[in-house]
């Protein structure tokens, strides 16, 4: 019998293939600028929820691959470009001893490669889509697992900065805490889906589909605002001391740097102690030479009764060095390290250094070659377990989501993020945001030179610091033990939808007359 479903047949009316005209490349190039503005720090995230139509439009009409393979570049390229621009803000690079040329020749090198990596990745999800069959139905549900399986595949990648999620954080405070059931992947895959709707509708014109997109995004939305309200009660309370140094990188190695940076983090530490915290945390590379127990002065400066620092360093291995988090107990004995895994590539270390290292230029300004932790790490401190994450790091969510599942009771966040402007900031903001709600914790954010914050377990950011300023501030945060779906699981909406997806073949093969 067959199983006749107007959500689900192909469509029934022909269409007309659009014509190639400036209209489709510009409604291509505004819905990618769309995307752009929905992420931070324009923050406009309901534009992220129609962005994605007209690309869309061309994978569902019959007859239309090579355009969406055009629209495809054209789409990412106003997504991506404008959203990773910040990373010019490398320039000038002429205190590591560059010319002015040449650093400016790196600085906007590493914003093309890094956008045209983003690129290619949303190519190869039209890609992927492409080879399904010419059904609406079945191109939207493996359409839409596919950009969660591209999207992970990513992830593996040493490149990754843009999932579509950080386009509701943190601004969609009733969107966030559906993170907790499929992490932030969840929220991207939804965005796609509603896109998809979306396009279908305006494709054939059936009022039902219309009423779906409209209605998945409303359930989406109140399932998030209900989620969060059956949040459990906070556990025990901390308070925690942050000290935002605002050392520039430029001069942080030299001994301007190192007088500089000692100065203002005792100084803070000292503040901090006397209004009585917990503990104090500093930032990604605060004491920034290779750690020498014997002759740190931080096991001078910490007396038995000053409460633990959790102090950002580099900690040396024969000829290498890890970046890490050192729990400093007083008196100055180290209680617990975290080693940064996820490490940024050229900056901190080169893929492919075996072969290439010679030829390319090193940014970091230590010139020993940076290792990465191990990815069981679990970091231990006087004050309970910590899961933890430096700078780069926080795009990356299984980081995080594999501590929290090992018992650490609240996330901190250590980043330098100097020279980068306010937009890196925002996003960086954002992520953290997405990596509270996905693990019911609360994030305690540090960084150099901005923004520092304190984000609850919703992902709403509680306090937020001014950027590049010295500052302290004592924050209070509770301890959780729960364990959200996301956490115990991970992404379970990629794998779903993708086995949906073979199903569905496997069901048009064995009865290709029939319809499902």
């Amino acid at each position: 019998m067959k199983l006749l479903h107007r959500w689900s047949v192909p469509l029934t009316r022909p269409i007309t293939p659009s014509p190639r005209s400036w209209r489709l490349w510009g409604l291509t190039l505004l819905s990618g600028l769309a995307m752009a503005a929905a992420m931070p720090p324009l923050g406009l995230w309901p534009l992220a929820w129609i962005a994605l139509i007209p690309l869309w439009r061309s994978l569902l009409q019959p007859g239309q691959s090579l355009q969406a393979r055009q629209q495809a570049w054209l789409w990412a390229a106003a997504f991506q470009g404008p959203t990773l621009i910040w990373i010019t803000g490398l320039h000038p690079l002429t205190w590591m001893g560059l010319s002015w040329g040449t650093s400016l020749a790196i600085a906007w090198g590493c914003w093309l490669v890094i956008t045209a990596w983003g690129l290619v990745q949303t190519r190869v999800w039209v890609w992927a889509v492409q080879r399904l069959p010419q059904h609406c139905g079945l191109r939207l549900v493996g359409g839409v697992g596919l950009w969660g399986l591209v999207d992970w595949l990513w992830q593996q990648s040493p490149l990754y900065w843009s999932p579509l999620a950080l386009s509701q954080s943190p601004a969609n405070t009733w969107l966030l805490p559906l993170a907790e059931l499929s992490g932030a992947e969840g929220l991207t895959l939804l965005i796609v889906a509603v896109n998809g709707l979306l396009a279908w509708a305006s494709l054939s014109r059936q009022r039902s589909l219309l009423v779906g997109a409209i209605a998945l995004w409303c359930c989406a939305e109140l399932t998030g605002w209900g989620l969060g309200q059956l949040r459990a009660a906070d556990g025990s309370a901390l308070t925690i001391g942050l000290i935002q140094g605002n050392v520039p990188t430029r001069i942080k190695t030299g001994p301007e740097g190192i007088l500089l940076s000692r100065q203002r983090y005792r100084q803070g530490y000292q503040q901090l102690t006397e209004a009585g915290v917990d503990a104090v945390i500093t930032p990604e590379g605060s004491d920034p030479t290779l750690w020498q127990a014997e002759r740190s002065p931080w096991a001078r400066w910490l007396s038995p009764e000053s409460p633990p620092l959790l102090l950002g360093t580099y900690l040396p291995q024969g000829d290498r060095y890890w970046q890490s988090l050192l729990a400093l107990k007083p008196g100055g004995a180290i209680a617990g390290r975290y080693d940064k895994v996820r490490l940024v590539p050229l900056g901190e270390y080169i893929p492919g250094e075996r072969w290439f290292g010679r030829w390319l230029q090193r940014l970091s300004p230590i010139q020993l070659g940076m290792q990465a932790g191990r990815s069981d790490q679990r970091f231990q401190t006087p004050v309970g377990q910590i899961a933890a994450a430096i700078c780069y790091e926080l795009v990356f969510p299984e980081v995080l989501q594999s501590q929290v599942q090992a018992g650490a009771t609240w996330i901190l966040s250590a980043a330098n993020l100097d020279p980068y402007n306010e937009q890196l900031m925002n996003q960086h903001l954002a992520l953290a945001a997405l990596r509270a709600a996905e693990t019911d914790r609360w994030v305690v954010q540090v960084t150099n030179t901005g923004y520092s914050a304190l984000i609850n377990p919703l992902g709403q950011v509680q306090w937020r610091s001014q950027p590049r300023i010295f500052t302290t501030q004592a924050v209070r945060i509770a301890q959780r033990s729960s364990q959200t779906p996301y956490v115990r699981w991970g992404d379970s909406m990629t794998p779903i939808l993708l086995v949906s997806t073979v199903l569905w073949l496997g069901w048009r093969q064995r009865w290709p007359k029939q319809t499902l």
